[in-house]
């Protein structure tokens, strides 16, 4: 068994105001090459298990440090339709399970997405995803191939959460703490 890393980053940000907030920056890196950085790291701990790494986007500054990281970079020319088209498309785009991750969460830690790949991988379940103190799921998410056609079904913004949260029994819960998932979806005083 096989993963692909595929970053979902072609969101308008509407949330944050009208700047790219995948190009803010927080200690000196930008949200998207945190991101970018974070699922090469995962390749170079997991390389047996992590075979590619894309990303979805519609920006031209995210293309230019996508193949810097050495990325497989998915153009989305219908990002305005929601996150179930970038989505498509990384399904679209690989043979192998998938690893979904968003780009604004700053915080996450490759020992996290390595505990998510391991317990996923030493596992017969065919999903996994992160679960806080409080019992919420947080991305980032495994599919398992046997999950394609559900992913492949999604329509406009709704992404892969209610697929997992139907298949509770076929989905493996790894723990972490809330802080560490925490998205950006407004301006913060780390930004700079």
């Amino acid at each position: 068994m096989k993963i692909d890393v595929v970053i979902l980053a072609a969101g308008s940000s509407k949330r944050y105001g009208k700047e790219n907030k995948l190009l803010v920056k927080i200690a000196g890196k930008s949200l998207i090459e945190r991101a970018l950085l974070l699922g090469a790291n995962l390749k170079a701990a997991l390389p047996n298990l992590i075979s590619n790494l894309l990303i979805v986007s519609c920006y031209e500054e995210v293309k230019a440090l996508a193949l810097k990281y050495n990325y497989k970079y998915i153009e989305n020319v219908n990002s305005s339709k929601g996150i179930s088209t970038s989505i498509h498309l990384g399904v679209k785009n690989s043979q192998n399970d998938l690893l979904f991750m968003v780009a604004d969460e700053p915080y996450l830690t490759c020992d996290t997405l390595v505990k998510l790949v391991l317990a996923y991988h030493n596992s017969d379940k065919n999903l996994a995803t992160l679960i806080d103190e409080t019992g919420q799921t947080a991305n980032p998410c495994l599919f398992g191939q046997k999950y394609y056609n559900d992913l492949l079904a999604l329509m406009g913004d709704k992404g892969g959460k209610k697929i997992i949260l139907n298949n509770l029994a076929d989905t493996i819960l790894v723990k972490v703490n809330s802080a560490e998932v925490k998205d950006i979806d407004y301006h913060i005083a780390e930004a700079s």
